[in-house]
């Protein structure tokens, strides 16, 4: 009867043990997304409005704000490119750049466009520093915009 009570122990301790070690598991499992500062996916949001007007140039500024940036960022550079209703594009060597503090950084840049181009769009892309963490691409339309002559 004693061997008999041994056994059944065993297999209850075995039971136990498997039940532990598989809640651990699933439990720790649960943990290990981060859920700390820079964790979620960085968040690109702009906007583009048209300022002014001279005889023969617009000028176009892109303000945008980046949100959840990781912690390690410290800076990010988005490039900018126009497009037309005919589907030609203008690119810009400035970029909207900007600093990174606690996870979230703005910019402000403004672009002059020769008339007659007319802006019908704007693409914004680029990527945080120094981790390259892409940010964008977004398409923006201008806000209040008219078309020029």
């Amino acid at each position: 009867m004693r061997r008999m009570t041994q056994g059944m122990r065993l297999r209850r301790g075995i039971a136990v043990f498997v039940t532990g070690l598989l809640a651990l598991v699933v439990l720790g499992g649960c943990g290990m997304s981060p859920t700390g500062p820079g964790s979620a996916i960085p968040a690109l949001s702009c906007t583009l409005t048209r300022d002014g007007h001279s005889i023969d140039t617009i000028t176009y500024t892109v303000v945008c704000h980046v949100t959840h940036a990781a912690p390690g960022d410290k800076t990010f550079a988005l490039r900018v490119a126009f497009a037309d209703g005919s589907g030609r594009t203008k690119a810009f060597d400035a970029p909207c750049a900007g600093t990174i503090n606690d996870g979230v950084g703005s910019c402000s840049q403004s672009y002059v466009v020769r008339v007659p181009f007319s802006v019908a769009s704007a693409s914004v892309n680029g990527a945080l520093m120094p981790s390259g963490r892409p940010l964008g691409p977004l398409t923006l339309t201008p806000a209040g915009a008219t078309p020029s002559a």
